[in-house]
């Protein structure tokens, strides 16, 4: 049976029914936890410990993920103690690749971000949420982008710049961060 007439069964509401209270995909998880139909899942393929603070995570999503925009978040999924924890990140990856990297900074109390930073090994499986936010590249691409990041928000610019490469985007492109910036300093007026 082909890949898309199985994943269409998989998905049918009446075997959904039949598999009882549970749902296919609880059954499905048990034979492979990314198998899931619903529900959106990676697995992590590799974690770079950049600094003593920052970790960089290569995901490979299933099938249930629906991918994001480049600037978009995604809220991440781990158990910690028994309890799923969730935050959200922005994806560093260009919104083309098959494997999505997130890098995440410790924050003294943060829960997540430092089990992440000090926890989290490949093969172990996070739970994904669907891509939300409005901050993307327009559509269609302007012949002129400037792209101003500060913080974190260099990752979601990092996405764009990757994804802008990957086009082959001809443009004119000027990015800069709030590292270019001093506190007596401003941005270019736009």
């Amino acid at each position: 049976m082909p890949r898309s007439a199985a994943r269409r069964l998989l998905r049918s509401s009446l075997l959904d029914v039949l598999v009882g209270p549970h749902g296919i995909d609880r059954y499905l998880e048990l034979i492979l936890p990314t198998s899931t139909v619903y529900d959106a899942r990676a697995s992590v393929q590799a974690v770079r410990r950049q600094t003593a603070r920052s970790v960089t995570l290569t995901l490979r999503p299933n099938a249930a993920f629906q991918g994001f925009r480049a600037g978009q978040f995604v809220r991440i999924g781990v158990e910690i103690d028994g309890v799923r924890r969730t935050r959200t990140y922005s994806p560093a990856s260009s919104e083309r690749a098959e494997l999505l990297e997130l890098t995440v900074t410790a924050h003294p109390d943060g829960l997540v971000s430092r089990w992440l930073c000090e926890q989290l090994a490949p093969g172990a499986i996070v739970h994904l949420d669907e891509a939300s936010g409005s901050f993307v590249l327009p559509d269609p691409r302007p012949e002129r982008l400037v792209l101003i990041s500060g913080g974190s928000g260099i990752t979601a610019v990092l996405s764009m710049l990757r994804t802008l490469c990957e086009e082959g985007f001809d443009g004119e492109l000027t990015e800069a961060s709030s590292a270019t910036f001093s506190s007596t300093t401003r941005p270019p007026q736009l």
